[in-house]
């Protein structure tokens, strides 16, 4: 969802930063139209302070960064929630929210009158999943270990062929 959201964001003409931990995806993530990538968090919120904040954060990680990600918001800011890792929770620190008037933003999905809409909007910018690569089902576990040690920039797609039904 990150890259979709940085390619999306960059035809919206918003200035796009992107937080990763693997300093390996710098490159990629520039690729796609990031302004500026920075790989930690605490420094992340270190630059966001700098400026006086940031507008809106889309969170994909959940529980680890969302409290970094809240306290990067400046007043009235927004902060999109679009994934979580399992097993996480997060601390919502009501006085910030508060003070700050901030919005936080649950999104799973969208409804499907706007799915044609999304998709002209896709075609006509030309935004195309990112896909490392396309494994056999029987790679799966391979699949797995590559996204547990963060060795992947986009998606890995598992193809299941006939027989396997």
């Amino acid at each position: 969802m990150g890259s979709a959201a940085i390619q999306i964001l960059k035809h919206m003409d918003c200035k796009v930063i992107a937080v990763t931990s693997s300093p390996a995806k710098v490159p990629y993530l520039e690729s796609l139209g990031a302004d500026l990538v920075i790989t930690n968090i605490v420094d992340f919120n270190r630059h966001a302070s700098v400026q006086g904040g940031v507008d809106m954060v889309i969170e994909c990680t959940g529980g680890p960064t969302f409290l970094p990600s809240m306290r990067s918001l400046k007043s009235q800011g927004k902060l999109i929630l679009i994934g979580s890792l399992a097993g996480h929770f997060a601390k919502l620190p009501l006085g910030l929210t508060i003070l700050n008037s901030l919005n936080i933003i649950g999104s799973d999905s969208v409804s499907h009158d706007v799915v044609p809409d999304v998709i002209a909007f896709l075609d006509k910018f030309e935004i195309k999943p990112s896909i490392q690569a396309i494994m056999p089902l029987e790679s799966v576990a391979e699949a797995h270990l590559d996204l547990e040690r963060k060795q992947v920039q986009g998606r890995i797609v598992l193809q299941v062929a006939d027989s396997d039904w």
